[in-house]
């Protein structure tokens, strides 16, 4: 009779296997996602800064002071915060 079960009963812990492969796949293209969003965000802010650019190299104080007046600074907390 215990001879009977053993042949009727199949563990080859295929099951197992198919559970665990799913979950790593899952879990790559999460990274993969996640990853991808972090970099468009990254460039975002890489166009926003190159965006502001420097008029003027002059080291004097109303040079500098022109350049800063020349920037737009409306969104500098948005840009800030996603830092």
């Amino acid at each position: 009779m215990y001879n009977e079960i053993q042949k009727n009963k199949v563990d080859d812990g295929s099951g197992a296997i198919v559970a665990i492969i799913i979950v790593v796949i899952v879990l790559v293209t999460g990274g993969f996602y996640f990853y991808n969003q972090r970099m468009a965000e990254q460039r975002a802010l890489m166009q926003t800064a190159a965006t502001a650019e420097i008029t003027n190299t002059s080291d004097d104080l109303n040079s500098i002071k022109s350049d800063l007046n020349s920037m737009n600074l409306d969104n500098i907390a948005t840009s800030a915060s996603k830092l």
